[in-house]
């Protein structure tokens, strides 16, 4: 009897063992795994073909797979298409929203073109300079995105996302800067010296430009958010003195401007070589 009762345990064990292994492996797309691959800095999510009037997944269609990493330096990917057009030239896109003016910018990740039997593959390293959040990755003709500008629009040719993605560039903004108060006014020293996987900045400065040393009182630490283009910049002044900086960063990612408060009614920052 004991050793029915020892059996019967080890199988109940056994049992349960795949549920514990496949509850850290990433959820299923329709074409195999997506999202995080465990604990581990890859990830991978599907773009498909998608009928426009109400933009539901053609399954039969044409689909595509991006492996890509959920942090680091550069976005590291590898893109596998199928069943597009033969012999066309193709772009994979960062698309930004929200879009209010056309033509639309995005950020460019690749370009190639299709085989013979339709199938695309695109890999490399792409230095984005950007946290993205809840980011749309798209395939598009690349005749449609020239000088990643859409300036067109046929959306029964592209691939769609699957699902959004994350992706936080560790070294987005960091470097110097000028930072320009006022048009002009207040020029200050900026130094980005931390980025983390969450866009959450640190640095340092002062005023006026070209110091240290600054006036007294005037150098300062900086805290800050990036969450995909757009930035916040908290300045405290040794002097007690704060003002908070909110904007958006240029696509180039080598000037940002906004508004301010605490007298900082404009400011521009500009990256130094």
């Amino acid at each position: 009897m004991r050793k029915l009762v020892l059996l019967l345990v080890v199988v109940a064990l056994v049992l349960a063992l795949p549920t514990a292994v496949l509850a850290d492996k990433p959820e299923k797309g329709l074409k195999g795994l997506k999202g995080q691959a465990g604990n581990s800095n890859t990830a991978f999510v599907e773009l498909w073909e998608k009928d426009p009037s109400d933009w539901s997944i053609i399954e039969d269609g044409a689909w595509g797979k991006l492996k890509y990493n959920l942090a680091g330096p550069e976005f590291d990917f590898v893109f596998n298409g199928h069943g597009l057009e033969a012999d066309t030239g193709y772009t994979l896109i960062y698309y930004p929203e929200p879009q209010t003016t056309w033509p639309w910018p995005v950020t460019e990740i690749a370009s190639g073109s299709s085989n013979e039997e339709g199938d695309i593959h695109l890999a490399g390293s792409e230095e984005l300079d950007m946290v993205l959040t809840g980011a749309k990755i798209w395939l598009v003709l690349s005749v449609d995105c020239p000088d990643a500008v859409m300036t067109g629009w046929n959306p029964t040719e592209y691939l769609f996302e699957y699902d959004v993605i994350t992706y936080a560039d560790t070294d987005g903004l960091m470097g110097a800067w000028l930072l320009d108060v006022n048009d002009g006014a207040y020029m200050h020293d900026m130094f980005i010296v931390s980025q983390d996987s969450t866009g959450v900045l640190t640095g340092t400065g002062g005023y006026p430009a070209s110091g240290p040393p600054y006036n007294t009182g005037y150098d300062w630490t900086l805290t800050g958010q990036l969450t995909g283009n757009s930035v916040t910049l908290v300045i405290t002044y040794t002097n007690t003195y704060t003002m908070t900086l909110t904007g958006t960063v240029d696509p180039s990612w080598n000037s940002m401007s906004g508004t301010g408060t605490s007298g900082a009614y404009t400011w521009l920052a500009t990256r130094l070589p």
